[in-house]
């Protein structure tokens, strides 16, 4: 499973998950900051989730608040 924060310019901002899961649910907090240890500024992000067993990408706009 794969799961990244992009900007609306679709700019990769943070990968949160990137591994192996057996089926179920799953909660994968974010605490707002970049890839490089920065917090985001607040604003609509996109969130990508690319499931791998079936191949699926399912793209869901989170919004950030301060």
């Amino acid at each position: 499973m794969q799961l990244a924060i992009y900007d609306a310019r679709g700019r990769l901002v943070q990968s949160l998950v990137h591994d192996v899961r057996p089926p179920g649910e799953y909660v994968q907090p974010w605490n707002r900051t970049a890839a490089t240890g920065r917090r985001v500024a607040p604003g609509i992000y996109i969130v990508i989730v690319r499931l791998l067993a079936g191949d699926v990408a399912i793209s869901r706009k989170l919004p950030v608040m301060k």
